[in-house]
């Protein structure tokens, strides 16, 4: 084994660098520096090929590695220092989909998952802006991309609830949370208080739930008729059927609303408080597994999309979050 060539001041310079954007405790940056394990990997040397188990996120500090799809039916994804490779693997619970292969002599820091995981669940505003924070990638990731790539018809078959007439009861509303894909894998005790938290609202064809650049509060899912979420420029238009949360990645993402969402005929939706969530949430550490489980799937089906016509957008590991 080489002798290592960073010493912990480098370690902790380098993660304040790669996280100044989730802005950590110094608790978590020293946390995270013990957590760091240097590696070198010689040009032409395999770090992990797909198949093998995602026990580790590795952070590129210098250097390339090439991310080869087995099949060989999608481009290679390609990354250079200030990125972050395997974490889409690790949140979804999954072995490596991809053959990690140095194009060039690479440094990198890598930590092991579990220590990753326990890491987010001591430290919940860190998670949190974790959170916000890969989202908010994911969306820049989907511009350009056409709406009903990005946004395809996602409608539950299973949702029993079709044009309801009275109130939405506890069972109906957890139907809803529980049919749309980010809170898909969160338990039914925790699905059950986030549905007591949310509040339905009727909405008229051409009703608008948020416009351009407002400061959204809050989650949307469709219950009965159907949203629109459309934008300009880069031009997008997706429709969300029942079952299905409305611009799920963009509404996460924490920023200041980049579209505008309008009733596309009579509905009936549900509106959670994003206080709301995050109240339950730092409770209840699986929710930052299942959005972050859901978020990597999309960014690895965006990013195969947008490398078949462009370089691949890394992942900063700092927003490297957890398993799903």
């Amino acid at each position: 084994m080489a002798e290592p060539v960073t010493s912990r001041l480098q370690r902790e310079i380098f993660f304040r660098t790669f996280a100044s954007a989730t802005r950590p405790s110094e608790a978590v940056v020293q946390q995270f520096v013990e957590s760091l394990i240097e590696m070198q990997v010689p040009r032409g040397a395999v770090l992990f090929r797909a198949g093998d188990p995602s026990d580790y996120i590795h952070y590129i500090v210098s250097g390339q590695i090439r991310l080869d799809d087995p099949s060989g039916r999608t481009a290679p994804w390609s990354f250079g220092g200030r990125s972050a490779i395997g974490a889409i693997d690790a949140i979804q619970d999954q072995p490596y989909s991809r053959t990690a292969v140095a194009v060039e002599d690479v440094l990198l820091f890598r930590i092991r998952f579990e220590d990753y995981l326990e890491i987010l669940e001591d430290n919940f505003e860190f998670a949190k802006a974790g959170v916000g924070f890969i989202y908010g990638r994911a969306e820049e990731l989907s511009r350009g991309l056409p709406g009903d790539f990005v946004y395809p018809d996602q409608r539950s078959p299973d949702l029993p609830i079709r044009r309801p007439l009275g109130r939405l009861g506890l069972v109906e509303r957890v139907q809803v949370l529980r049919a749309s894909r980010p809170f898909r894998q969160i338990r039914l005790q925790v699905l059950v208080s986030l549905a007591q938290a949310a509040a339905e609202r009727r909405l008229g064809a051409g009703q608008t739930l948020y416009e351009l650049g407002e400061d959204t509060s809050a989650l949307w899912f469709v219950v009965s008729g159907s949203v629109v979420g459309e934008r300009a420029v880069p031009a997008l238009a997706a429709r969300f059927a029942p079952g299905t949360m409305v611009l799920p990645l963009a509404a996460l993402a924490q920023r200041e609303a980049g579209y505008r969402a309008v009733a596309a005929e009579p509905s009936l939706v549900l509106a959670l408080g994003k206080e709301d969530l995050w109240d339950v949430m730092e409770d209840h550490s699986d929710v930052v597994r299942a959005l972050l489980a859901f978020v990597g799937q999309e960014h690895a089906r965006l990013q195969t999309r947008v490398v078949d016509r462009a370089e691949a957008v890394a992942i900063p590991p700092a927003a490297a979050p957890a398993r799903g």
